[in-house]
């Protein structure tokens, strides 16, 4: 599984919603598959976009995901599920499609459950984030949690994510408890939020 550039859909079902949208979710990744692209859809349980769907879909680059979406919107069956989307809406789109680079793995296989941490980050500044990155891998690896980040290639505003990935919810709490009492990984969080601005943090987990 390649998750070097991630698009991401957030949908937030409208009430009464939530079974067809999920529905149409599973739809559409069964056909972005069939054109080569990974995908996993996930449920947002604590945070931002509370209850919300999102779809995640990987490449091993940015040439073979825009070839394999390009293929994907133009599929007859992806079209019609697009009309079908339009004319009878279960959900509401509150983010995307945003495209994403991510810097250090992802393994939505190994771990399924996810907490974002999303910040604006000026340009000039987005080199001096990323340069963080093995200092909290580091930080995070006792707890058997693993850090990724993301930039943003399109959306607005555009933005990074600092990503820790967890098996279970249970292993996330335990890295919440352990790395929050650390100076260090204080430290790291006052560096981080003189860097950019934290404008939202979320905990997403498998959805089907």
């Amino acid at each position: 599984m390649s998750w070097n550039v991630v698009s991401t859909v957030v949908a937030r079902p409208n009430p009464g919603g939530a079974m067809i949208s999920m529905g149409r979710m599973g739809r559409a990744a069964a056909i972005m598959r069939e054109h080569g692209l990974t995908v996993n859809i996930g449920r947002v349980l604590y945070g931002r976009d509370f209850g919300s769907l999102v779809m995640y879909a990987g490449s091993e680059n940015y040439e073979k995901h825009l070839t394999n979406m390009g293929a994907t919107m133009a599929d007859p069956a992806f079209m019609a599920l697009q009309g079908e989307i339009a004319s009878m809406p279960a959900s509401e789109f509150t983010d995307g499609m945003r495209v994403w680079r991510n810097i250090g793995a992802a393994d939505p296989e190994k771990y399924p459950f996810t907490n974002h941490r999303f910040y604006i980050v000026p340009a000039k500044n987005v080199q001096k984030a990323l340069d963080m990155l093995p200092s909290v891998q580091a930080m995070a690896k006792p707890y058997n949690i693993g850090v990724n980040m993301s930039v943003s290639a399109f959306g607005a505003p555009l933005m990074m994510t600092v990503n820790y990935q967890a098996a279970s919810l249970s292993d996330a709490g335990k890295a919440m408890d352990g790395m929050s009492a650390s100076p260090d990984w204080q430290q790291s969080v006052a560096d981080a939020g003189a860097l950019g601005a934290l404008v939202g943090a979320s905990m997403v987990g498998p959805a089907m």
